[in-house]
C-alpha cells in the first residue's frame, strides 16, 4: 500500500541575483557586441538615451531659436528669449501616449519617489575609474584615434569584388549571376555551393532569364578579378586558374602537367615518383616546382586580415615616455545616460489609472521598473569597464617585459595568476577575456594570448611555451629542406637545451605555427 506522508526540509542553494546576471553577461561580451545590446536596450527603455541624441536634440532647438529670432526682429529680445524658455522646457515624446501620460502625472506634483540625487556620485562613467592606481581610463584622444583610422579604410573581400563588378561591362544578367557568385564565396574565397546549386538558387530567385548558357563566361572572368584564383572549388583549380594568366613558357608547361597530372604525388611530396611517370629530368621538375611556389594559394587572405583588424580592439596599451597607459576602446560604444526628461517625469508623478496599452498595469510602476533597468544597465557598464581594466592592468603588469622591450617575450601565466592578484576567480576572468583583444605597438592580439602555458627545464624553472615555438619555428626555417627535421629530431634539440618536451607537444606547437609534417616539408 502506498502511503502519503508530508515532510518538511531545509536546503541551501546559490541563485544570481538579475542585476549579477546582467554583469556577467557584458563583462563576456566584446566591444561590438556590447554596442548592438546597448543599442536594442536603449531602443527598448525610456529612460535611456545617447549623447548623439541629446547633442541632435540641441542643435535642433539652437537652429529653432534662430529661425525665431530671423521672423520677429521687432519683438523685444526678453520676449524672444521667454518663449524659447517654454519651448525648451516642454518635454518631446515619441507617442501620443506618453505625452498623454505626462499630462495626467503633471497634474498633481507629489514627490512619492525620492530623488535619486546620489545617482550621478554614484554613477560618474570613465571618471569613477580614475582612483585606480597605474590605470588610466581616459576617453580616446586624437592620437589613440588616429591608432584606430586604419581599421575603418580597408574594403572586405566581397567589396572589392563588387567594385570590379561595376566596372566590368557585364549586362543586367550577367550582374546577378556575378553577384550571386561572389555571395556564395567563403572566408578563403572558395564557392561554397556546388555550380548546380547556384544555378538553382539564380534560377529560383529570377524567373525571368535562363542563367545557365552564361554562368560559366561569368565565373570565368570573375576568376581572373584581382586577385586571381578566387570562385574556385580547390586548390587545384586555383592554381591553375592563376598558371592560365602566365606568359606561355616552357617551365610553364611543365608546372601545368604537374599540376594537372600529379597533384597527389605532390600532395605527398613523391617527387621521385613524379620525376619516373612524368618523364622530366630533375632540373626541369625543380624549375617547375619554384614556379608552382611563386603562385598564391591564399588570394583572399589578406582580406581575411583586414576583416580582423576592422574589429575594433576592446584595451588600448599605449607607452608614452617611461609609463604605459592602459584604457578601455569606448569609441564604439554609445555614450548612455540616464533621460532626464523622464527622471524628472517619474520624480514629480503619483500614482494614477490612466489608460495604458495594458489595462492592469500601473503606469507609474511600469516607469519605476524602467528607471530601475536602466539604472542597474549603466552599473553593468561601469563594473565591466571596472572589472577589465584590473585584469589588463595586471596582465601588463605579469607581461611587462613583454610590453616595455621589442624583443621581450612572454612569461608562463595562467587564469589562476591573474585571478589571485585580482581577487577574482579564474571563471570570472576567464569570462572576462573571452572575444576580447588588446592593441599595442607590437599590434593586436587576443587577450587569451598572454596565458602561456610552460614546461619545466632541468633546473626545474618554468619556461614559456611561446619561447619553445620560437625556437622551433627557427630550426625549421633553417633546415636543410632536402633532409627537413622530424618532430622526433626536433625533441631531441630541446632536450639537449634542457627543454624536456614530448613529441606530441612538439608536434602540437610545430601544428599551431603553421608547419607542415617533415615528409611534406621534403624538397628536391
Amino acid at each position: 500500500m502506498i502511503k502519503t506522508t508530508l515532510q518538511l526540509r531545509t536546503s541551501q542553494n546559490f541563485q544570481l541575483t538579475p542585476q549579477l546576471q546582467q554583469s556577467l553577461k557584458f563583462l563576456q561580451l566584446s566591444s561590438l557586441e556590447l554596442e548592438e545590446t546597448l543599442n536594442q536596450m536603449v531602443s527598448e527603455n525610456p529612460f535611456l538615451t545617447t549623447e548623439e541624441l541629446i547633442n541632435d536634440e540641441f542643435t535642433q532647438n539652437t537652429s529653432s531659436l534662430e529661425n525665431l529670432t530671423q521672423s520677429n526682429n521687432n519683438i523685444p529680445p526678453e520676449d524672444i528669449y521667454s518663449n524659447d524658455a517654454e519651448i525648451l522646457d516642454e518635454p518631446r515624446f515619441e507617442s501620443d501616449d506618453m505625452k498623454t501620460l505626462y499630462d495626467s502625472f503633471n497634474n498633481t506634483i507629489q514627490q512619492e519617489l525620492a530623488t535619486d540625487s546620489q545617482w550621478e556620485d554614484y554613477y560618474q562613467g570613465d571618471d569613477s575609474l580614475k582612483d585606480y592606481t597605474e590605470i588610466k581610463n581616459n576617453r580616446l584622444n586624437e592620437e589613440d584615434s588616429d591608432f584606430l583610422d586604419y581599421h575603418n579604410s580597408h574594403m572586405t573581400l566581397y567589396d572589392n569584388l563588387a567594385e570590379q563588378i561595376e566596372l566590368s561591362l557585364f549586362s543586367e544578367k550577367e550582374k546577378i549571376i556575378a553577384y550571386h557568385i561572389i555571395d556564395a564565396l567563403d572566408e578563403e574565397g572558395y564557392l561554397s555551393l556546388s555550380k548546380d546549386e547556384l544555378i538553382l538558387g539564380l534560377e529560383t530567385e529570377d524567373k525571368y532569364y535562363s542563367f545557365i548558357e552564361d554562368f560559366n563566361s561569368v565565373l570565368l572572368r570573375i576568376q581572373r578579378f584581382d586577385p586571381i584564383g578566387l570562385a574556385t572549388w580547390s586548390l587545384k583549380e586555383r592554381l591553375l586558374v592563376q598558371l592560365s594568366t602566365k606568359t606561355d613558357c616552357s617551365i610553364k608547361t611543365n608546372a601545368h602537367i604537374l599540376l594537372s597530372k600529379y597533384s597527389t604525388q605532390l600532395e605527398k611530396r613523391q617527387f621521385t615518383e613524379i620525376i619516373k611517370l612524368s618523364k622530366l629530368t630533375d632540373s626541369e621538375v625543380k624549375d617547375a616546382l619554384k614556379y608552382l611556389a611563386s603562385l598564391d594559394p591564399f588570394p583572399a587572405q589578406k582580406f581575411a586580415n583586414q576583416q580582423q583588424t576592422i574589429s575594433a580592439p576592446d584595451i588600448i596599451v599605449k607607452k608614452r615616455n617611461q609609463h604605459i597607459d592602459i584604457s578601455i576602446n569606448n569609441q564604439i560604444l554609445p555614450k548612455i545616460v540616464l533621460d532626464k526628461q523622464y527622471v524628472k517625469m517619474l520624480q514629480s508623478s503619483k500614482k494614477s489609472s490612466i489608460d495604458h496599452e495594458n489595462k492592469t498595469e500601473n503606469p507609474l510602476q511600469y516607469l519605476r521598473q524602467a528607471y530601475e533597468e536602466a539604472k542597474n544597465i549603466l552599473i553593468s557598464i561601469e563594473n565591466r569597464h571596472k572589472t577589465l581594466l584590473l585584469i589588463a592592468n595586471q596582465i601588463v603588469v605579469f607581461q611587462i617585459d613583454f610590453f616595455e622591450k621589442m624583443d621581450g617575450q612572454l612569461k608562463p601565466m595562467t587564469l589562476k595568476d591573474i585571478a589571485s592578484d585580482v581577487d577574482m576567480s579564474e571563471s570570472t576572468v576567464s569570462r572576462a577575456c573571452q572575444n576580447k583583444t588588446l592593441v599595442c605597438d607590437k599590434g593586436l592580439f587576443e587577450l587569451k594570448y598572454f596565458f602561456q602555458s610552460h614546461v619545466k627545464n632541468e633546473d626545474g624553472e618554468n619556461v614559456s611555451a611561446e619561447k619553445i615555438k620560437t625556437l622551433i619555428k627557427l630550426w625549421i626555417e633553417e633546415e636543410n629542406k632536402a633532409k627537413p627535421l622530424s618532430d622526433s629530431k626536433i625533441e631531441s634539440l630541446l632536450n639537449s637545451e634542457g627543454l624536456v618536451v614530448a613529441r606530441r607537444t612538439v608536434a602540437k606547437y610545430r601544428e599551431q605555427l603553421g608547419f607542415s609534417p617533415s615528409h611534406l616539408r621534403k624538397m628536391i
